[in-house]
């Protein structure tokens, strides 16, 4: 148990050297991501610090038949199952307006090289291996499927045998595994020249690739030397990785590693291990933004108001269900209504085990919210999930605090919330210890805050620092990056409901509005 506290909270993505964020454009609904797979395996190496031999399932020393969440065997059908999943979670996430179609190639290749041979060299930034491991990888793939045409996808996904380097198992280790990342035309760009235009192969060009293991669930060792199963999913990484195809940039710090925005949005390392893995939370409203699926209502006018904000999930036309209030030129709040079971009928899991589909109804715990675990799933690949935001860690209206600023001067190079003082999106907590990010050291070992119920805004919220009331003296206060006061204040935080109310006014006991203005909307720089 020790062992497993200590791990299931790690920041499941370590510091591997990031490119800039790639510039794709924004998908249209008539748009589809068309996505072609392979599966890889590598030369068979008994080595130290990479797991298994190079072949799949070979990190397994027992037999754990389809009692486990992704089974063996990981062939087509299991990484067809995993797309399926990622194809259910865009389309609900952003209401229809992404498709995701996939072919996972029948036959398993086999590189010239062990894996530690395409890994990074230890503490290097330089990713040319990877770059050389696809190239590799997409050749032989066309020769071996000559009647495939590559033109006729848009993005491609590397399936290899083995774990990745991406879990921080809190004890230093030299992991030769290969990280799980997206390397797109800019990053191919960096290894190989500004004139390189993709991989060219006989069937077409690949442009980008996405690297991933066939599973992060791995035998370890616990404190009485015994081996036990650390049950991870690709689900969460997956998403991720097609996010940042879709041009969404990491919302974690990439220079440490560490949480950002934890469980409320997607392109957080805590979201990718959300449920071990299993599926991740919806993407936060400024990712739905920047992607063109949804517009927030811009509060113009300084007089005060009462405004009532809906859960997107059970909404109807005509509701509120994200709210802008601009600070300024380039700084504004976004508000949103959260729930891990918005339609109140429990959470449903579906998954698929030996080509059936099943779906497990999850109930709350003692707490009153959800969490899916390995043990509550009988075996098998989730596909879906009927609300993804079982995976935020409570209920409530959510404060974002958004810098347009720190976020157009930082993405290109990946960084907008590296400075944990003055992040470009970040969760105004509203239990004010502000802890996502932050490590704590316990004899249960070390966990890494991702947000939890008492970060929402909520009348009936019990924490020390509440006051119902987010301003200028509040713990979070509603300043501006800088500190200068916003003159925003933020109050009566209705009961926990599908549909939220909150009043809002300009001003304090010393400074007040004279006339009523117009503010003009602060626009969201897609890239």
């Amino acid at each position: 148990m020790i062992a497993l506290s200590s791990i299931s909270a790690q920041s499941f993505i370590v510091r591997t050297p990031a490119s800039s964020v790639e510039n794709q454009k924004i998908f249209s609904p008539q748009d589809t991501v068309k996505i072609l797979a392979v599966m890889v395996d590598f030369q068979e190496d008994k080595y130290d610090a990479t797991t298994g031999t190079g072949k799949f399932g070979s990190h397994y020393t027992q037999n754990y038949a389809d009692t486990i969440i992704d089974p063996l065997p990981h062939n087509a059908s299991y990484f067809a199952d995993h797309l399926l999943f990622a194809k259910n979670y865009f389309k609900k996430v952003s209401r229809g307006k992404l498709n995701i179609s996939y072919n996972v190639l029948p036959d398993i290749i086999t590189v010239s090289k062990t894996m530690r041979e395409y890994s990074l060299a230890y503490k290097s930034n330089d990713l040319t291996p990877l770059g050389n491991f696809a190239k590799e990888v997409w050749a032989i793939a066309a020769d071996k499927n000559s009647g495939v045409k590559f033109s006729d996808y848009n993005l491609f996904v590397i399936f290899h045998a083995g774990v990745s380097s991406g879990l921080d198992l809190g004890t230093f280790s030299i992991d030769r595994n290969l990280p799980s990342l997206y390397i797109g035309p800019q990053s191919f760009k960096q290894m190989f020249g500004s004139q390189f235009s993709g991989i060219q192969t006989r069937n077409g060009t690949v442009a980008n690739s996405i690297i991933l293991p066939e599973t992060e669930s791995r035998e370890l060792t616990a404190v009485d030397n015994s081996i036990y199963l650390l049950q991870l999913s690709i689900n969460g990484a997956i998403a991720a990785n097609i996010g940042s195809f879709l041009g969404l940039p990491d919302l974690f710090n990439t220079e440490t590693a560490l949480s950002a925005i934890g469980r409320f949005g997607l392109m957080d390392g805590q979201a990718i291990i959300a449920n071990s893995g299993m599926f991740p939370p919806e993407p936060s409203p400024w990712e739905k933004m920047f992607l063109g699926w949804e517009s927030p209502v811009t509060i113009n006018s300084l007089n005060d108001k009462k405004i009532t904000v809906s859960n997107r999930i059970t909404s109807t036309a005509g509701d509120t269900t994200l709210v802008k209030i601009p600070l300024g030129s380039s700084e504004y709040f976004l508000l949103e209504n959260r729930s891990q079971d918005a339609n109140n009928d429990k959470v449903a899991v579906t998954y698929k085990k030996g080509g059936s589909f099943y779906t497990k109804i999850i109930e709350a715990d003692t707490t009153g919210l959800f969490e899916v675990t390995p043990e509550k799933i009988h075996g098998g690949v989730v596909v879906d999930v009927d609300e993804y935001d079982a995976s935020v860690p409570g209920n409530g209206i959510v404060i974002w605090h958004i810098d347009d600023n720190i976020i157009n001067s930082k993405i290109s190079t990946n960084s907008i919330n590296n400075d944990d003082s003055r992040r470009g999106v970040y969760v105004e907590e509203a239990d004010g210890i502000f802890d996502i990010g932050k490590k704590f050291d316990s004899i249960f070992g070390t966990t890494i805050g991702e947000g939890s119920k008492e970060d929402f805004w909520f009348k009936e919220n019990k924490s020390k620092l509440y006051k119902n009331r987010f301003s200028f003296n509040t713990q979070p206060n509603s300043k501006l990056n800088n500190g200068s006061n916003s003159l925003v204040t933020l109050s009566d935080f209705a009961p926990l409901s599908n549909k939220m109310s909150f009043t809002l006014s300009y001003g304090n006991d010393n400074v007040k509005p004279v006339s009523v203005t117009k503010i003009n909307p602060v626009s969201v720089k897609k890239y």
